[in-house]
């Protein structure tokens, strides 16, 4: 799992998210690790996994190709991305940063499910059907939960023929 750098605004912001590793350690006996860290450059020595799940970070971050590049190259096989997203097939992007409120300084981008296919298509990734549903998020004025889009791809692995 990865958290957020100490002294980050998001870690101020918000201790709920900091306390769901150890929750899940406590109650599921569940052997995940936290790295605090750097998204756009995550150490080799983190190891690579099989699969990988990235949520709602995406949209906190100001260049989503580096940190998605970064994130690929831990993940042997299946990469999963919960995000709220633009739904259109066009590679595009809505920027959310306002210079009329400075106080929303946590939000830079919502990207398009064409961004995401296309780009880790880029990074050697196939695809997978896609689900949307409505989850609770801390965001202001969201009672009712926003509407977050579950994408899945898997590595593309070199067919044997190629091999030889």
């Amino acid at each position: 799992m990865l958290g957020p750098r100490a002294g980050s605004k998001t870690r101020s912001r918000s201790r709920t998210g900091l306390r769901a590793p150890w929750l899940a350690h406590r109650e599921l006996k569940s052997a995940n690790r936290v790295y605090y860290g750097n998204a756009y450059e995550l150490p080799s020595e983190l190891g690579r996994f099989d699969v990988v799940i990235v949520g709602q970070i995406l949209v906190h971050l100001r260049d989503v190709v580096r940190a998605l590049s970064s994130i690929a190259a831990r993940c042997n096989d299946t990469l999963v991305i919960a995000e709220g997203m633009i739904e259109n097939p066009e590679p595009i992007s809505h920027w959310l940063a306002r210079a009329d409120r400075p106080e929303n300084d946590y939000s830079f981008w919502h990207y398009s499910t064409g961004l995401y296919r296309e780009l880790l298509s880029i990074l050697g990734f196939e695809p997978q059907p896609k689900e949307s549903r409505k989850y609770r998020c801390n965001l202001e004025g969201s009672a009712d939960g926003v509407s977050i889009t579950t994408l899945v791809f898997k590595r593309r692995h070199a067919s044997p023929e190629a091999a030889t």
